[in-house]
Parts: structure tokens; sequence; C-alpha cells
């Protein structure tokens, strides 16, 4: 049983093979923590490093990530993917509230440049 749960820590951990280092946990870890408005009601985790993948049309560094919230309204588990250039100047917030509904958000060179909702909200 402590194999299969160390295994699925270092999954966690590891990108896939092949990918380069800047698409690794410290830097997803530090563009959630900057592009992601945290507050003490919500949780972020990264489930899973995806690598190198293609999204609207470039290459870019993925993450999956968990977000858990609690509030007034109890709590709740929402998932996304982050998507990052190798120097931060492009990203991509993918988040499902529930599914097939959330929003997109990207940001270029730190600012906000577009947000986009999608399904009925």
């Amino acid at each position: 049983e402590q194999d299969d749960y160390t295994e699925e820590i270092n999954a966690h951990y590891q990108l896939p093979e092949g990918s380069p280092d800047w698409c690794g946990h410290k830097n997803a870890q530090e563009i959630i923590n900057e592009y992601l408005f945290r507050d003490v009601s919500e949780n972020y985790s990264i489930s899973k490093l995806l690598g190198v993948v293609e999204f609207k049309g470039g290459s870019y560094g993925a993450a999956d990530i968990d977000i858990t919230v609690t509030g007034n309204q109890g709590h709740g588990q929402h998932y996304g993917t982050v998507y990052f250039t190798e120097d931060a100047s492009d990203v991509w917030i993918h988040v499902e509230m529930y599914e097939g509904i959330g929003m997109e958000v990207h940001f270029v060179d730190g600012e906000k440049v577009e947000e986009i909702k999608f399904g009925e909200q």
C-alpha cells in the first residue's frame, strides 16, 4: 500500500517524459500563486503536470489543478488547467465550476486581457 501511495505522490510531481524543465511543478505552482487570486476559503493544488500541450493555437506548459472552495454554501470541488509560456508572459487559466460551466481567463505580461465564460451561468 505504501508503495502505491508513494508512486501516486511521485506522479504528482513528475513531468511526462521528454518535457522541458520549465513545465515543472515549481513554475506551475508560482503561476498558480500569482494568477489565481487566493483567499482563505479556496485551496489550490496541482493534480497532474501535462508537459507541453497545444492550446488556442500555441504551445504551452500545462498543469491540471484542483480547487477546493469552502464557504457559507458548504464545500465544493472545481477543476481546471493552467497553461503558461516559459517566461510566463502568456497565461491561460481554465476553470470548470460545474461540468461544462466555467471560465477561461487570459493574462499577457501580467495583465488580464480576456475573460471568457462558457456554459449556462
